[in-house]
């Protein structure tokens, strides 16, 4: 160790550190924001107003459209689904059970059959293409 110290003591030390480089002068930008007359429509529904609610000329979106068929299973006969909800979150459904205001009217290969009242919605699996009138291989009603 005394030896390092001898050793740092007797090295030359440079004192001649390169010449700083000059700054160049920031000048600030000065930008027009865009005008609240340009959008209308910002000031008649503020994005964070807590009481803003869709457009009312805008349709209503079909929520069950947006959920996704991520598997069927069929066993002895019996055959369930499962499903991804639009938050993400994943849900096992049975024939006869409610989904929302939709009932699940049929689990077949590589569908699922949803009725409303007189509404039919097919969730396909994957690129499964439509059955044909007829051809429809029914596991469980």
């Amino acid at each position: 160790m005394l030896g390092l110290v001898a050793l740092q003591l007797t090295l030359p030390v440079a004192d001649d550190l390169p010449p700083v480089a000059p700054q160049a002068v920031r000048r600030p930008v000065l930008v027009n924001p865009p005008q609240s007359a340009d959008f209308p429509g910002i000031l008649e529904r503020p994005l964070f107003d807590p009481d803003r609610r869709p457009d009312a000329g805008a349709a209503p979106a079909d929520d069950m459209a947006r959920y996704t068929l991520l598997g069927i299973g069929t066993a002895a006969g019996a055959a369930t689904a499962l499903l991804v909800t639009p938050e993400g979150t994943a849900l096992r459904i049975l024939p006869g059970q409610a989904v929302g205001d939709w009932e699940v009217t049929a689990i077949e290969p590589g569908r699922v059959v949803l009725s409303r009242g007189d509404e039919r919605l097919e969730l396909r699996l994957g690129n499964a293409p439509p059955a044909a009138p007829g051809e429809s291989e029914k596991v469980v009603p």
